[in-house]
């Protein structure tokens, strides 16, 4: 179905013809944002393989090899994509019904860390649940939680958004 406008001929239509059922010919993502994430990971990696290649000279990693943390590296990097990937096919309309419940779980998982037995801890701090081979940190988790869970709240709390006490006191709170 052509959508003709009334300042166009009969027989023309505009660049943005509107075709109901059909998928747009654009990209389902933003390319230039890929390419810089990639870049940044790219440099990522560098940096990670030359701060760390060093260390297997010291006597406090003496067992390990050279590159152990670049593979860690590696590893997280394919799993973060993994999720990543796997994040992005979800609509965002599920986001928004979830974000109350990722929101909590994730309130709940930095209380955990807390716990001795549950949390790691690493110099001094405890930040971290072990997971077997890796260590997971909520508080990144809560980055993003934090993000989906204000844009939630944002949408459904519009008209109360000009008020500081009605509107956004509550999101600071949480």
């Amino acid at each position: 179905m052509k959508m003709t406008l009334p300042w166009l001929g009969a027989n023309e239509t505009s660049p943005s013809d509107v075709r109901i059922g059909q998928r747009s010919s654009m990209l389902e993502y933003d390319q230039p944002l890929v390419w810089v994430t990639l870049l940044l990971l790219l440099g990522g990696i560098v940096m990670v393989y030359s701060a760390s290649i060093t260390l297997a000279d010291g006597p406090k990693y003496a067992n390990y090899s050279s590159n152990y943390f670049l593979v860690r590296h590696l590893i997280s990097l394919v799993i973060a994509i993994a999720v990543g990937i796997w994040a992005f096919k979800i609509p965002s309309k599920v986001w928004d019904r979830y974000s109350p419940v990722i929101f909590g779980f994730t309130v709940l998982l930095l209380i955990l860390v807390l716990i001795p037995g549950i949390g790691k801890g690493v110099n001094g701090a405890r930040r971290w649940i072990p997971l077997g081979l890796m260590n997971f940190q909520p508080s990144e988790l809560m980055k993003f939680a934090a993000v989906i869970f204000a844009a939630s709240y944002t949408v459904q709390r519009q008209e109360y958004l000009h008020s500081f006490s009605k509107g956004m006191l509550p999101m600071g709170i949480a």
